[in-house]
């Protein structure tokens, strides 16, 4: 059963910072974009008080399309933005 309760970081968060930083330092855009999901991250956020972001290495034109795809250097930048950002954080 999907659950769609929404939730919201603030774009001022410690953790959105770090996360856009991470990204820019990878020489990604670092824009912070949004779209509705279905995922779990609303119980981590709103349950727990834990600070939740979804992030995908892909496209968002091409998330959920019938010729979805990520193109592996992006999926390998996505790790190093993941990894910095662990770091820093």
């Amino acid at each position: 059963m999907f659950n769609t309760n929404g939730n919201i970081l603030p774009v001022d968060h410690p953790f959105g910072i770090i996360l856009t930083d991470s990204a820019l330092k990878n020489n990604l855009s670092g824009k912070i974009d949004a779209m509705v999901t279905i995922c779990d991250a609303w119980n981590y956020a709103n349950t727990l008080n834990i600070p939740t972001d979804i992030c995908d290495p892909g496209s968002l034109a091409l998330r959920d399309a019938k010729d979805e795809h990520t193109v592996l250097n992006m999926l390998m930048k996505g790790a190093s933005v993941l990894a910095d950002t662990i770091v820093d954080y």
